[in-house]
């Protein structure tokens, strides 16, 4: 759930070179598109937010602006929700099946979900069921 693999120096993935880290202030997404399948029976609070974590450690939610993908190619990365509300900040993407980016290609469908590992202690029951629910809909039973 870490954005640090996309590094491009010293990560295993190298698929940006900036345009990640953590939000040490905000614990609340804003979902895009409320009506995607990952927020089935999810809480929603001032009309379109999730509150992932009741309180923030060191860091909280981890953010990463896909436009710093290096080399995205042959399919989608799809903003899901965005920290807070900032917009280049996204919490929650989505990349379609065949999408190469920097030379990795995706071969299934593939949600990454930025939570700093410094609050996992402090996730809500929302979060868990955003959680729960992303691996129920890639394995296609959502």
């Amino acid at each position: 759930m870490d954005t640090s693999v996309y590094m491009n120096v010293g990560y295993e993935w190298n698929w940006a070179t900036s345009g990640y880290g953590d939000n040490a202030t905000q614990t609340n997404i804003t979902v895009t598109n409320t009506t995607h399948p990952i927020f089935t029976g999810i809480t929603f609070v001032s009309g379109n937010e999730v509150q992932m974590l009741t309180a923030v450690a060191t860091a909280g939610l981890a953010y990463f602006d896909s436009t710093q993908f290096i080399g995205v190619a042959g399919g989608t990365v799809t903003n899901i929700a965005n920290v807070r509300t900032q917009p280049s900040q996204i919490c929650i993407l989505e990349i379609s099946p065949g999408t190469s980016i920097n030379g990795t290609t995706i071969p299934q469908r593939f949600i990454q979900i930025g939570i700093d590992s410094n609050s996992y202690g402090n996730v809500t029951n929302d979060a868990l069921k955003i959680i729960k629910n992303t691996i129920y809909y890639l394995m296609g039973r959502l």
